[in-house]
């Protein structure tokens, strides 16, 4: 068993990331950048070949992924298509490893606050509400409810009641089940 201290972190991958980018004559795909900055880390085949959980992956490979996504993120690497890296002018400026690690400490960090769900939408107080006592008046779809929807485009019915929540259950619930059918519920 090799132990954890000789597992390179993402931090560790940094400055050999940007050097293999730079000697490859800067863009290469993740199949020739592996190799290369394994060289410059002279990692032995023991740590090389200890695959990351049960997946196809090495974890050498896994936290080459996360240096590669911080070096993005400070604007030293791009990924110009899938799997290719092209190291960029910020990039090529880096001149060891103690600087590489100093700029991903300026990283911004991950946004989750902004991916929280957000509560139900106000709604317009010069948009007049419809009633279920006004049986004449077209039935109007909010026009926030369509943005309301899961990853997957579908809207579940708690999200839907929101977007309705001015209206009793009852109405919510014949709305909700009596639109399935049309397209902006598919």
């Amino acid at each position: 068993m090799i132990p954890d201290s000789q597992m390179p972190s993402p931090q560790d991958l940094l400055w050999p990331t940007l050097k293999a980018l730079d000697s490859s004559g800067g863009s290469a795909s993740i199949q020739e950048l592996s190799p290369r900055v394994a060289m410059y880390m002279k990692l032995p085949d023991e740590i090389l070949n200890i695959p990351h959980k049960e997946g196809p992956q090495t974890e050498v490979d896994y936290q080459a992924a996360w240096a590669r996504s911080i070096l993005k993120n400070v604007g030293a690497i791009d990924n110009t298509a899938r799997g290719v890296w092209t190291i960029t002018d910020k990039g090529r400026e880096v001149q060891s490893d103690e600087q590489a690690r100093a700029m991903a400490r300026t990283a911004r960090p991950s946004n989750k606050k902004s991916k929280q769900r957000r509560g139900p939408v106000a709604p317009d107080p010069d948009r007049p509400r419809q009633t279920p006592t006004d049986p004449d008046r077209p039935r109007q779809t909010p026009t926030h409810q369509t943005r309301m929807t899961t990853g997957t485009g579908r809207m579940g019915f708690s999200t839907f009641f929101e977007a309705w929540s001015p209206m009793p259950l009852s109405v919510c619930v014949s709305a909700f089940f009596g639109n399935l059918g049309s397209p902006e519920w598919r």
